[in-house]
């Protein structure tokens, strides 16, 4: 049979001409399946990256709130000399202060509350890129996938890394596996 791929003509066999047609339809789908997987992923990462600037709006916007409440609650009024001419003025306003003072700090328990959110996600972030950091790790070096051979290369990286003059913290915050694997040769040379 004559076929024309890649811009010349060739000529194959039945079983080539059918082996390529199997081929070809595997790979279709299969590339089918990888774009529907990077279409979801992307979707995913972009709600993700949605829902943080929306985070981050919200965490402006409680700041502007707390801002204007506690430019409401600052009068300029002098409550001794209310509590001496009009006690009843003197309790209103103390009144009016002890519920400005309660939607402040509702707000201030909000951003808190905002704060704890995005480091529980910063630290879920770092913990994950520890994680693949590791792994890449364990692949380029085979010692780091046992336990113990790990541990024992880790203790003389350490080790050296202090001798040449970095600091506990500094060798604490390595985690990219290409810094480690540049201490290690380092090391052993």
């Amino acid at each position: 049979y004559r076929v024309k791929a890649g811009g010349e003509e060739k000529e194959v066999t039945l079983q080539e001409l059918v082996s390529g047609y199997q081929k070809g339809d595997d790979y279709t789908k299969k590339s089918q399946a990888l774009a529907e997987q990077r279409k979801a992923v992307e979707a995913e990462a972009y709600a993700v990256n949605e829902a943080m600037q929306m985070r981050e709006q919200y965490a402006q916007r409680l700041s502007q709130v707390q801002a204007l409440l506690q430019q409401e609650g600052d009068d300029g009024v002098d409550l001794a000399e209310l509590k001496e001419n009009d006690p009843i003025q003197y309790a209103i306003k103390v009144a009016e202060q002890t519920e400005q003072n309660k939607k402040i700090q509702l707000v201030q328990q909000e951003q808190a509350r905002l704060a704890q959110e995005s480091n529980q996600y910063r630290a879920q972030q770092q913990a994950q890129i520890v994680a693949n950091e590791s792994k890449m790790l364990s692949e380029k070096v085979k010692e780091f996938s046992d336990p113990k051979k790990a541990e024992q290369i880790k203790n003389d990286i350490r080790s050296f890394g202090k001798s040449v003059g970095f600091s506990d913290v500094e060798l604490s915050q390595v985690y990219d596996h290409r810094h480690v694997l540049i201490l290690q040769k380092a090391m052993e040379y």
